[in-house]
């Protein structure tokens, strides 16, 4: 810029950052394509690595990664079957009321979920069975999404 020297951008210490970032995800990009990975995928894998046992939430990875809270995009419900006689939302949880039910005999739920492959990570899933206000059991599990 004339008269303005130190507003070149090759003087800026922003974008010599920015180039040499660039220049690491490219070298690293035929190092990944085996594995069908992208740089940020890679990276995610790695704080998951670090403790494989301990389950991170998305705020934590986004944390950890320096990444803003929209990077990362919930899971979608694909549908449920049998169809529920009414479903509604209570806070966080998917209430889904299946009517009445005989006494005794096994009923099964399936439950579709689509993980966006951008949601790597490990997601907490908690079922919980009531009859009425009277919970008569809980799940608790951890679903793994490898990009």
């Amino acid at each position: 810029m004339a008269g303005y020297p130190q507003l070149e951008l090759d003087r800026q210490l922003c974008f010599a950052l920015y180039t040499a970032s660039r220049a690491v995800v490219r070298a690293y990009a035929p190092l990944l394509e085996d594995a069908g990975l992208t740089y940020p995928q890679y990276v995610t894998m790695l704080v998951l690595w670090e403790d494989p046992d301990r389950p991170r939430s998305i705020g934590e990875l986004g944390e950890r990664l320096y990444l803003d809270s929209g990077w990362f995009k919930g899971m979608a419900l694909n549908g449920v079957s049998p169809q529920p006689a009414s479903q509604g939302a209570r806070g966080r949880w998917q209430v889904w009321d299946f009517g009445q039910l005989p006494a005794g005999v096994a009923f099964t739920v399936w439950i579709s979920w689509q993980a966006n492959p951008t949601n790597p990570g490990r997601h907490p899933q908690d079922v919980a069975l009531y009859d009425g206000g009277t919970q008569l059991m809980s799940v608790h599990r951890t679903l793994t999404v490898f990009p």
